[in-house]
């Protein structure tokens, strides 16, 4: 919870010493061709990139590495064949990158200073994130969490550590013909219950960190 905290807080500063590597954050400009021609929906600039996110098509953000700010390259793809856009779904691109910026994530010191930021009252040291972050997790863990589908007919109690307590089922959805039906409500209800045990860990966790929120990522 700690490590996961300090990744919360970090924030992204300017490398100036170095080519880009997998992790950093890459401020391009970029326009795709296709047989020497630019296409629509192919084009940005000053774009935040994370590299290895994956959240460009395959093999483009491999071909930045090792690139450095002020630089200019031609990366050749090929579009996936299920790709949204019929016209370019299993196409060979060329795409001509401008690297502008290249940051990487410094995570913050885990020390007294970072606490006392995290502004929470009675909280002033390592030590005493530390113990609350047991109680915390101590009152999760020992918190039940029940979710029910096909109208209430199947009912799922886990625990705040993701332990299954109970599974009740109604003796009129048992139809011997259609198993899969009932396996189908069991799964869905025990989904539901799980997911309540991961809102209210994110909301424990919101409550420590202050709000600190994580990076915001940016579909191609």
């Amino acid at each position: 919870r700690l490590e996961e905290m300090r990744n919360r807080a970090a924030r992204l500063v300017d490398v100036e010493d170095r080519a880009i590597e997998a992790g950093d954050t890459a401020i391009i400009d970029f326009e795709g061709f296709q047989d020497g021609v630019a296409f629509e929906g192919g084009k940005g600039e000053n774009y935040s990139l994370v590299i290895g996110s994956n959240t460009f098509i395959p093999g483009f953000e491999d071909q930045l590495v090792g690139m450095k700010a002020g630089e200019t390259k031609e990366i050749n793809v090929t579009f996936p064949t299920e790709y949204h856009s019929a016209e370019l779904a299993g196409a060979e691109a060329m795409f001509k990158v401008t690297l502008h910026e290249v940051k990487t994530r410094e995570l913050p010191q885990l020390d007294d200073e970072f606490v006392k930021d995290l502004d929470r009252e009675g909280i002033e040291t390592v030590a005493d994130l530390k113990a609350d972050l047991e109680k915390s997790q101590e009152e999760l863990q020992s918190r039940e969490f029940e979710a029910t589908a096909g109208g209430g007919a199947i009912s799922v109690k886990v625990t705040g550590s993701k332990e299954i307590k109970s599974i009740n089922i109604s003796k009129d959805v048992v139809d011997p013909d259609d198993i899969e039906m009932l396996e189908d409500l069991i799964v869905a209800a025990t989904n539901e219950a799980l997911r309540k045990v991961e809102e209210a860990s994110a909301s424990a966790m919101s409550k420590l960190t202050g709000g600190l929120g994580n990076m915001p990522g940016m579909p191609f």
